[in-house]
């Protein structure tokens, strides 16, 4: 037999090697398909999606919500401090509106858990992807929480209320944002008075 001959039969049982782990492949995948445990995590996987689905709407619908009322709180302020302003008065909110700031604080941090559940949802539902399509699953990484960054565009009008004479404290009400994180994006503003 030439040197020539060998190389081709060895090619040969190389090709026959190849088709026969192509074909263990493929027939593991279609037991573990229909597997019980496969089911199971198919099943567990469409749950968490409907949980995911439910979870989300249910805080977009309470999003809704908060931003309506606040925005409903913020034209009443500003239409009592243009009365205020007609009659020479300088508007004050009173005792009672500490109580509104530590209801937007407590809203405020139901949402940021809200959201910070529905990541970790995300994690577990795509660990499980992992699983299932035969990818080593690496563990679920970990997320920065915290609160979304305040937008360039709010923090012009921010700045904008600041030189109008607006205080600290009513842009925070107005913006929906903390005091201060207010006051740092004020904190070089000259305001008229």
């Amino acid at each position: 037999m030439t040197n020539k001959d060998r190389i081709d039969s060895l090619k040969q049982e190389l090709s026959e090697a190849y088709e026969q782990i192509n074909n263990l492949k493929k027939k593991a995948n279609d037991d573990f398909s229909a597997s019980s445990e496969y089911t199971r995590m198919q099943q567990e996987i469409k749950g968490l999606k409907l949980m995911q689905s439910i979870e989300e709407k249910h805080l977009e619908s309470k999003i809704k919500h908060d931003k309506d009322l606040l925005q409903q709180i913020m034209k009443i302020r500003k239409d009592n401090v243009a009365l205020c302003r007609e009659h020479g008065i300088e508007y004050w909110e009173g005792l009672t509106q500490t109580d509104r700031y530590s209801d937007i604080h407590e809203l405020e941090n139901k949402v940021a858990n809200l959201e910070a559940k529905i990541v970790a949802k995300n994690i577990v539902i795509e660990h499980l992807k992992d699983l299932l399509s035969g990818r080593d699953p690496l563990a679920p990484k970990e997320t920065v929480m915290g609160r979304k960054p305040i937008p360039d565009e709010q923090k012009e009008r921010i700045k904008s209320y600041r030189r109008q004479g607006y205080t600290l404290k009513e842009i925070s009400t107005m913006e929906g944002v903390s005091l201060g994180a207010v006051s740092g994006i004020c904190k070089d503003i000259k305001f008229h008075t």
